[in-house]
């Protein structure tokens, strides 16, 4: 079972394209961040482009540094391939054509080798965070596009909740600007060799947490990332901490009564090794809109709820909770019991 599920997973990845891109722009570049100008200073710049033939080196994680002189912006982008000559800010059939009439115009921008043999540009850039049409030359002309964004996604942090053979991957929420939301990578090994085939693209930047069906036995290891998105075009935020998730056995204890008072209720359960409890109440048999209440020591074995409403009949319930080092994994939830409030 595990390896058929490891032959799925070899297939999604290989139909999972992301991009990350390069640089350029035009003779009247400016230092122009949205609507504010930039310092003089060096700054490092996220980059995407709109195809994986024409992308930055992976060494620089879809980045690239940029000198901000007199209001000007000068980018140095490293290609991971060295298959362009030279670049040029416009569209492939404008630049085509300028080569025919001028060979040597100073509107091209050659390629430079650098201590690591990386093909490098320095590239004007007119515009952050807007996609600039150019074209690089390689067997001929070809048309891509850019774009240069100031605001670099911050990793998030993850952690997780497991109950059953559930397991609710959760993590921060990235407030950074263009966030269409998250990528997930699950792995049985620490270093994301061996994958496991799960949902691994969220939509929204609102959304926190993702479910993941557990096997028993099985440790899983979960990591997120954000993806900024610009006019269409895609790039990623470093990888959140890597958590190590299993499913492992918590004790759940037992119901012992709930007793109705006037205007609230007694609950007391059986004390288990554990590190906590959460006790959950409503008035709807099935737990709809209902409370949870935690409980910090293993050692407390009642609780008194208060301000419930007089005559009404709730319903109660009890689990244990074990925190591990990246996470919190659950029992099961008891039996419920019903009262009718004095």
């Amino acid at each position: 079972m595990k390896n058929l599920r490891r032959i799925l997973c070899t297939i999604l990845c290989f139909v999972m394209i992301f991009t990350t891109g390069i640089t350029a722009f035009a003779d009247t570049a400016s230092a122009a961040a949205g609507d504010s100008a930039l310092e003089d200073g060096t700054y490092t710049f996220g980059v995407m482009t709109s195809t994986k033939m024409f992308k930055i080196t992976p060494e620089d994680n879809g980045t690239c540094q940029a000198v901000v002189k007199d209001g000007k912006i000068t980018a140095t982008i490293r290609l991971s391939g060295d298959g362009y000559s030279r670049l040029y800010i416009g569209p492939a059939e404008e630049a085509a054509a300028l080569e025919a009439s001028n060979p040597n115009a100073a509107a091209f921008i050659p390629y430079k080798k650098d201590a690591d043999g990386k093909y490098t540009y320095e590239v004007p850039v007119e515009a952050l965070n807007t996609p600039i049409q150019l074209s690089a030359r390689g067997t001929r002309w070809y048309d891509r596009v850019i774009v240069f964004y100031n605001v670099l996604p911050q990793p998030v942090k993850a952690s997780y909740t497991i109950q059953g053979d559930t397991l609710r991957l959760r993590w921060t929420k990235a407030e950074e600007p263009y966030i269409s939301g998250y990528e997930i990578a699950c792995a049985y090994d620490a270093e994301f060799t061996d994958p496991v085939p799960v949902e691994t693209m969220i939509d929204g930047q609102n959304t926190t947490s993702a479910k993941v069906y557990l096997e028993k036995g099985d440790t899983y290891y979960l990591k997120v990332r954000s993806i900024i998105t610009i006019d269409g075009l895609q790039a990623y935020s470093d990888w959140s901490n890597a958590v190590a998730a299993k499913n492992i056995a918590v004790a759940k204890p037992k119901l012992s009564s709930v007793t109705a008072g006037t205007s609230k209720a007694i609950v007391k359960w059986t004390k288990k090794a554990v590190t906590g409890y959460e006790i959950q109440y409503g008035t709807s048999p099935t737990f709809k809109a209902s409370k949870t209440i935690k409980i910090g020591k293993a050692s407390t074995v009642s609780k008194t709820i208060k301000s419930l409403k007089k005559g009404k009949t709730y319903y109660f319930r009890i689990r244990s909770y074990q925190k591990t080092a990246d996470g919190v994994c659950y029992s099961d939830w008891t039996a419920k019991k019903s009262i009718k409030i004095k």
